[in-house]
């Protein structure tokens, strides 16, 4: 199976300063933040000055889970806790001043703009904030650590929802706005499409909450669930963040993940080719939806494409199907394929196995030719056409995972 390694920044988090300070100032990339265990990863948003460690003031204070606004006219920053309308924090640029749930307070050096970014003294606020702050001078690492009373109750609900019925099929309602964005992104790769399969059995255990501050977590969380065509087994990383009373999935990200074809699912497919006559047409809708890529005929695509996926895609994208398919490219190649059989058929849906021969770069760096199993789901129209919805490569991979 092939493998493959990725390595997740939160992309809000990343940052990259061009401009130089001013003033007498080291950056420091190798010195990250620690926070009660999980390591910050950002690109230049720390620097000293004296002895004094600032970070960039929007990836620190998001980090916690917090939300800021900058005004530019006066130089306010105001920072917002668990979705309240109050301030938790207000600084301001070029001041030690600082208020916090409404007393003032003393900064150990101004919040300082540099280049194109805020900085902000991390021992004072991190103190402040409640946190004890250690610099480990041989690891390079700023240890910020609060011991944070347990709100696994509290956070429960929304994993519930999250694997409702074992499946992946939450609500709208539990994501933040860029926990949303996150978690449709990964809806290939989990398999979403695929729902429509019966479970045989799923599970999914809570390993560990990690509390970054009291109104933002980290949960690690591993999934299984089998059903008659394929089992999956993946770890997940979840962000979640208090919003005044509730809790929402606010990050998502997949960690070590493994898929396999089930046991018996190839018997499962001879028994469907008995059924010649509409395991035929499948294979022949199939066929017309590759050759209407090659021909790059639009009308034909569109008809050999699932209406469903179609809806699915202007809901989400805003745009019609057809403006877009230059952006689009074809899920399945007849060339690539070295077997192909069907392990489901229904009245309404159709899964194809295709093992497929994909180019990736070897350890020494060669392209070459590797097997990556893959299934495609086809839906049947109201007048008897199979079309293709989407497909769902068996790619293992493990994920290195800093916030």
């Amino acid at each position: 199976m092939n493998k493959k390694v990725f390595i997740f920044l939160l992309a809000c988090m990343l940052f990259l300063v061009i401009s130089k300070p001013s003033f007498a100032a080291t950056e420091n990339p190798d010195i990250y933040i620690e926070i009660n265990g999980v390591t910050l990863v950002s690109l230049d948003s720390m620097y000293m000055e004296n002895g004094t460690a600032l970070i960039y003031y929007r990836f620190f204070f998001e980090s916690l889970g917090m939300t800021v606004e900058l005004d530019h006219n006066t130089g306010r920053i105001q920072v917002f806790d668990g979705g309240e309308s109050e301030p938790l924090l207000t600084l301001w640029l070029d001041s030690k001043k600082v208020s916090y749930k409404g007393k003032n307070w003393t900064l150990s050096v101004p919040v300082r703009r540099t280049g194109n970014l805020t900085h902000i003294p991390v021992r004072s606020i991190g103190e402040l904030l409640g946190y004890k702050v250690q610099f480990n001078k041989a690891e390079q690492i700023i240890r910020l650590t609060k011991k944070i009373s347990e709100k696994s109750e509290e956070i429960s609900p929304v994993l519930d929802a999250f694997f409702k019925e074992g499946q992946f099929n939450p609500t709208r309602e539990i994501f933040s706005d860029s926990g949303w964005e996150d978690y449709r992104g990964f809806e290939p790769e989990i398999g979403v499409a695929f729902n429509f399969l019966p479970l045989l059995t799923s599970s999914f255990k809570v390993n560990d909450i990690i509390y970054l501050s009291e109104n933002h977590a980290l949960v690690k969380v591993s999934y299984v669930s089998s059903s008659a065509v394929f089992n999956r087994e993946i770890d997940f990383t979840l962000l979640v963040t208090k919003k005044k009373k509730d809790w929402k999935l606010s990050g998502f990200y997949m960690g070590n993940t493994r898929y396999e074809m089930a046991e018996g699912a190839r018997e499962e497919g001879a028994a469907v080719a008995l059924k010649a006559k509409e395991a035929a047409s499948v294979m022949a809708d199939l066929e017309k939806y590759s050759q209407a890529w090659k021909d790059d005929n639009a009308a034909a695509i569109l008809q050999s494409t699932s209406p469903v996926y179609i809806n699915e895609f202007e809901a989400a994208a805003g745009v019609r199907y057809e403006n877009a398919l230059c952006y689009q490219s074809s899920l399945y190649n007849k060339e690539d394929a070295s077997e192909t059989f069907i392990p489901y058929l229904s009245a309404d849906h159709a899964v194809v196995y295709v093992s497929e021969l994909q180019t990736d770069v070897d350890d020494d760096g060669k392209l070459v030719k590797v097997q990556v199993d893959t299934l495609m789901r086809m839906d049947k129209t109201e007048d008897g056409r199979w079309t293709v919805h989407s497909k769902l490569e068996f790619v293992d991979f493990w994920l290195a995972f800093s916030l």
